[in-house]
């Protein structure tokens, strides 16, 4: 099974407080998957961690390109949309 987003045992803490935790996901290519949840539930520190715009704090994170490491820049391949709609005005 080929996944364009594969997520194991994901967890990232700010502060000692968790943001995430031990988050698993398997998305297939071509599919379609969405986050839905309430404001503070993780949704954007998710995107981040795949994108590697913030490191997470242990699991791991395979994006269609391979694994993210500790030393990989952010993903130079993919767009990520911030979450404040006057970015786009």
């Amino acid at each position: 099974m080929t996944y364009a987003v594969k997520v194991q045992n994901l967890s990232k803490s700010i502060d000692s407080c968790p943001i995430l935790e031990n988050i698993c996901i398997r998305v297939k290519q071509g599919e379609i998957y969405g986050f839905p949840g309430a404001g503070g539930a993780g949704k954007t520190s998710l995107m981040k961690t795949l994108y590697h715009i913030i490191r997470h704090d242990c699991g791991t994170v395979c994006l269609q390109a391979g694994v993210l490491q500790e030393e990989t820049a952010a993903c130079p391949c993919k767009g990520f949309p911030h979450k404040t709609r006057a970015a786009y005005a």
